[in-house]
C-alpha cells in the first residue's frame, strides 16, 4: 500500500520523525535545533540528498538537503522525498516541512515530494515471509507535509500521490513473476485498476484478437499454454475534448521482446 501524504498545519504528536528539507543557504546561516558544530563535524552541508539525523525521545528530527536554492528543481525535491522515506522506513508516522526559500514554486515541490515519498518508500514484499519484511516492525504508512493546507497544497499533493500510484502499480506488474502474471491474470489486474480509477475497460478475448487479425499478438502467444488477452482502457472527461489521445502499450507476461537482449543504445 503505497504511503499516504497529508497537509497539515503543524507536526501532529502521533509522528515520531521529524524532518526538514533545507538548502545550503539554509544550513550556513543555522538551522533551529541544530547544532552548526555538529551538523559540520558529520559533514552535512545541506547537499542534495545529504542526510542527517538526531535522536529525540521516542523517535529523532532530521535534516535533508536539496543543494543550492536556486538549484532547485521538481527532480532535486523527488530524490529528498525519496530519501526521507527511506530515513524514516521504521516510523509509521513522520513529518516534513519544505525549504522556505528556493527556486521550485510551491506547488511543484509538494508534488515531487509526495512522489519521492511514495517511489521512495515502495517495497514489493507479496513473496517474503514477515521475517523478512521486519518481524511486524512498525513501517512508514504516512507522512504529514506541514505549511498550507489550501486547496491548492491539497491538489498538488494528491496529483503527485496519484502519479506515484501509478507508477507503484507498474512496478507491481514488473515485479510480479511471469509464471503467474499470465495474459488473464494481468487483464484482470487491468479491469481492476480502470474500475477504481473510473475508466472504462474492455478485454478481447483470443475469439476477439483473431477477428481483428492481430498476427503479431497470436504468434507470440504461441510459446504460452495459457490463452493471450487484448486489454483497451478508455477516458472519457467531462466536456468536449480538444484532441482524442491514444497511447498503446505492452503489457509484460512472459515474453519482453528481446528487452534481457538489446542495448541501451
Amino acid at each position: 500500500m503505497p504511503i499516504t501524504v497529508t497537509a497539515v498545519r503543524s507536526v501532529p504528536k502521533a509522528a515520531t520523525a521529524s524532518v526538514s528539507l533545507v538548502t545550503a543557504e539554509d544550513v550556513e546561516a543555522g538551522v533551529d535545533g541544530f547544532d552548526g558544530a555538529v551538523l559540520d563535524t558529520a559533514g552535512f552541508a545541506g547537499n542534495a540528498e545529504q542526510v542527517h539525523l538526531q535522536p529525540v525521545d521516542g523517535g529523532f528530527t532530521g535534516l535533508v538537503g536539496v543543494g543550492p536554492a536556486s538549484e532547485v528543481t521538481a527532480t532535486t525535491v523527488r530524490r529528498a522525498g525519496a530519501a526521507l522515506a527511506r530515513a524514516c522506513s521504521r516510523h509509521a508516522r513522520a513529518a516534513v516541512r519544505l525549504p522556505a526559500d528556493s527556486a521550485i514554486n510551491d506547488a511543484a515541490a509538494r508534488q515531487a515530494l509526495a512522489e519521492g515519498v511514495i517511489l521512495g518508500g515502495y517495497r514489493y514484499t507479496v513473496y517474503k515471509s514477515s521475517a523478512d519484511v521486519g518481524n511486524g516492525a512498525p513501517r512508514l504508512a504516512r507522512v504529514d507535509v506541514v505549511g498550507s493546507t489550501s486547496a491548492a497544497a491539497k491538489e498538488a499533493l494528491a496529483r503527485g500521490s496519484t502519479i506515484a500510484a501509478g507508477v507503484c502499480v507498474a512496478r507491481d506488474l514488473s515485479n510480479e513473476p511471469g509464471g503467474s502474471l499470465t495474459a488473464p491474470a494481468f487483464a484482470r489486474k487491468a479491469v481492476a485498476v480502470a474500475r477504481k480509477a473510473g475508466l472504462k475497460s474492455k478485454v478481447w478475448t483470443e475469439t476477439e484478437i483473431k477477428k481483428q487479425r492481430l498476427g503479431g499478438l497470436l504468434g507470440v502467444n504461441r510459446g504460452s499454454t495459457h490463452p493471450p488477452r487484448y486489454v483497451e482502457l478508455t477516458y472519457e472527461p467531462e466536456g468536449d475534448p480538444a484532441a482524442t489521445l491514444a497511447y498503446v502499450g505492452k503489457g509484460i507476461t512472459f515474453d519482453a521482446g528481446g528487452l534481457s537482449i538489446k542495448t541501451a543504445q
